[in-house]
């Protein structure tokens, strides 16, 4: 559950970084900070977690700002890990 609360942040983020909500890099800073995403190794995520995302949404790195509500929502619904595997 951890994983993917952080992944809905990062989109979140992402969102509003790129949509022109105005974030100084010193607020970023300090959300990075105060959440303790900077202890996290690079890639936090369990293999078949993110094989599950990837399958779903292969193409995430070409989701566009005023895309990623859908995106988010269609990853939502179509999520599923197999039986016996940890989402946290």
């Amino acid at each position: 559950m951890l994983y993917l609360i952080l992944l809905i942040f990062s989109l979140i983020v992402y969102c509003n970084y790129t949509t022109g909500l105005p974030v100084t890099e010193e607020q970023l800073k300090e959300a990075a900070t105060q959440s303790g995403v900077l202890t996290f190794p690079d890639d936090f995520l369990e293999p078949e977690f993110r094989a599950e995302c990837e399958r779903v949404l292969p193409d995430s790195e070409t989701i566009r700002p005023h895309e990623c509500r859908d995106a988010y929502m269609y990853l939502k619904s179509n999520f599923q890990l197999p039986a016996g595997t940890s989402s946290t």
